[in-house]
């Protein structure tokens, strides 16, 4: 097996990437290395904090998405209890891959595979592969589960990249509707994205002030950053994650998150609609996903 402590890094003549197996198989950096626009990070860089995966330039959600309120969730007429996983937060959240060093499957100059054997909740007993594949100007991510317990057991999964963001950076998607939080950041209602709302980026636009944060149904799978500096980034999922999830704090916060997730936030106690829940597995059923980060 190959050391897992050791970062890995994946290059070409156009990008960099730096993979970090004992930091829950995270992503470090993700730079851009072409002509006059060299060494251009289009993620932020790791802080170099160890401990905080919101300091990393990307990391994996699995087994779930985003928090669980309630210290867990009902499950067959059984109350499954799960606590805070991070220091920060009152509630359980983005899962517990990311906490976990992940075993190096393979690994050459474009790709790593890693792998993860997983059962630190109970309930949730599975095995996961994550995938780093370097093209000429893309990262393409890919994130598999298999469930190893008895019974049934909703999952799910997704990735949380922090991209560069800076004043005069534009944002275009295209979504139907939005998910409504309270000031928990949990959700409480669903409303349709009408054209011109401060919602609404079918057309670039720059972010508004102060703190944004909530999940985007029928989504169209696509993400463009137009960047002030000439770069635009594109982000693509397939796969379980279906949704977005976004989450910045304005113009000047420095990052912005764009999070293909298989489920809205809580949804294992707040469920929203039909097609945005955790995907129940038997044993041996699978869960897959996989996000494209492309530039120009």
């Amino acid at each position: 097996m190959i050391n897992s402590s050791e970062h890995h890094i994946l290059q070409n003549d156009r990008l960099r990437a730096v993979i970090a197996p004992a930091l829950g198989g995270g992503l470090l950096r993700l730079d851009a290395l072409e002509g006059s626009r060299g060494g251009q990070p289009i993620l932020r860089p790791w802080s170099g904090n160890a401990v905080n995966p919101a300091e990393r330039a990307m990391f994996v959600m699995v087994p779930w998405c985003n928090r669980i309120s309630s210290g867990g969730f009902w499950l067959d007429g059984k109350h499954h209890d799960i606590g805070p996983n991070l220091d920060d937060q009152p509630m359980p959240i983005h899962g517990t891959g990311f906490m976990k060093v992940w075993d190096v499957v393979s690994a050459t100059r474009d790709r790593v595979t890693l792998r993860l054997a997983e059962a630190s909740v109970p309930l949730f007993r599975f095995e996961a592969t994550l995938d780093y594949q370097l093209g000429s100007n893309f990262l393409k991510t890919s994130l598999h589960l298999v469930h190893q317990g008895a019974a049934p057991v909703p999952y799910g999964l997704g990735f949380h990249p922090w991209f560069c963001w800076s004043a005069g950076d534009r944002l275009q998607f295209d979504a139907g509707h939005f998910v409504v939080e309270n000031q928990h950041r949990l959700p409480v209602e669903i409303r349709q994205v009408k054209t011109g709302d401060h919602d609404d980026f079918v057309l670039p636009r720059q972010l508004m002030a102060g703190l944004f944060n909530g999940t985007y149904l029928d989504w169209d799978r696509s993400c463009q950053i137009l960047r002030a500096d000439g770069i635009r980034v594109q982000m693509t999922a397939s796969g379980a994650a279906k949704h977005l999830h976004v989450f910045s704090r304005g113009n000047d916060g420095g990052f912005l998150c764009l999070e293909p997730v298989s489920h809205t936030v809580d949804a294992l106690n707040r469920p929203m609609r039909g097609d945005a829940l955790p995907q129940v597995l038997s044993n041996s059923e699978m869960l897959g996903t996989e996000m494209v980060i492309s530039w120009q």
